[in-house]
């Protein structure tokens, strides 16, 4: 069923292995057919009861609708699969400083495997926000909500501007996706330099406050320009270039094959981590997904 005879949009693969003691990992990619730039798409499971698989709660630990420095808007498209069927969606958008809009109503599934996709996240939120708010120029997260456990959802991003884009999954409330004082984060493969510039961004789901220390490490280990540290108030948003906050930015500094090291040191809250690489040429990024330290 191969272009141009057969044209489609928003679709899932589904892989179920039928036979066999084997076992199988999955990848996938979507190319942009013009600038021929790729973007990855993390593969989940398809039963609930899995770290990554769908949730009654899953969490975009980014959204955005503004413009871009380069020319014009950053978006968040987002496609929602009802895993269950018949799941009630709502939203809340989180952007700052424990800044807080919603619950909206946002869709209601059908039968099992029902999709919808929004092209722009944040401004079908704005319809549905019957208050006086600019959610163009904001960047936050989103929080999406079913009526119940046993309804279940699997919600994945993509956030572009014109031909280049980045995807990234919706993340359960588990431990896996989530750091706090006993437990650390990595963001790996951060580059500075030329070619490229890392970002990182940072949500906490909880009603309670975390300090994180945050630190740089190079290739061998060592650790470049300074720690700091960030105080994330309950269901804070934050982003900023690691690089800067740690006093090593470019054209001064020059870096590849960096790690950022996210540390609680104190406070009950959690935080939810997500990087980007963005082509200084053509502003094109590339998610990084937080992993577990330790």
């Amino acid at each position: 069923m191969s272009y141009p005879s057969y044209s489609y949009d928003n679709v899932i693969l589904r892989v179920r292995p039928t036979s066999g003691a084997g076992k199988v990992v999955c990848f996938g990619a979507t190319v942009d057919n013009i600038t021929n730039d790729p973007a990855a798409h993390v593969a989940l499971q398809g039963a609930s009861g899995y770290d990554n698989g769908p949730g009654s709660h899953q969490i975009l630990p980014e959204a955005i609708w503004a413009s871009a420095t380069g020319g014009g808007t950053w978006v968040s498209e987002v496609q929602i699969v009802d895993a269950t069927g018949g799941s009630a969606v709502s939203v809340i958008f989180e952007y700052g400083g424990g800044n807080v809009r919603g619950p909206f109503t946002l869709w209601t599934g059908g039968a099992a495997g029902t999709k919808v996709k929004f092209t722009n996240l944040l401004e079908t939120i704005d319809g549905l926000d019957s208050e006086t708010f600019a959610y163009y120029g904001r960047v936050g997260a989103v929080e999406f909500q079913t009526q119940d456990g046993s309804h279940t959802i699997q919600v994945t991003a993509r956030t572009l501007n014109g031909n280049y884009s980045k995807t990234f999954p919706g993340l359960n409330l588990v431990n896996a996706e989530t750091a706090d004082t006993t437990r650390m984060m990595l963001i790996q493969n951060y580059t500075n330099n030329v070619g490229y510039r890392s970002t990182s961004g940072f949500f906490n789901p909880s009603e309670y406050s975390v300090t994180v220390e945050f630190t740089l490490l190079d290739g061998s280990g060592a650790q470049i320009g300074s720690q700091f540290s960030r105080t994330l108030a309950g269901y804070d948003f934050q982003a900023f270039n690691p690089f800067i906050q740690a006093g090593v930015p470019y054209p001064a500094n020059s870096y590849d094959n960096i790690i950022l090291r996210i540390r609680p040191t104190s406070g009950a809250g959690e935080v939810m981590c997500f990087g980007a690489s963005v082509d200084n040429t053509s502003n094109d990024p590339a998610s990084h997904l937080a992993v577990q330290g330790e």
